[in-house]
């Protein structure tokens, strides 16, 4: 089922949830699972639009912020340099 996805299955587990709730501090673990998601459909698009997008906002800060700083983000902007003659290419 997970053979597609970028991040292993056991990061979609709720016991690896949980412990990274403990582990971290994190308080909700549906926004944990939402800011996973957000990140795994951020590298299936770039997977197929490579370095022509990149991810912004939010959930780009949190890459760069201490643990104990990071929040968890409810969606992801992104950037694409490109046109969008591209991107129906890319998708056709």
């Amino acid at each position: 089922m997970y053979k597609n996805l970028f991040h292993e299955e056991k990061a979609f587990q709720r016991e690896t949830f949980f412990r990274r709730m403990q582990e971290y501090g994190f308080k909700n673990m549906g926004r944990m699972e939402l800011f996973l998601w957000d990140l795994e459909l951020f590298l299936q698009i770039q997977n197929i639009l490579g370095d022509r997008i990149v991810l912004k906002g939010g959930a780009a800060t949190q890459f760069y912020l201490p643990i104990e700083a990071q929040r968890t983000s409810v969606d992801i902007d992104m950037l694409f340099f490109g046109t969008e003659e591209e991107i129906n290419k890319t998708l056709d």
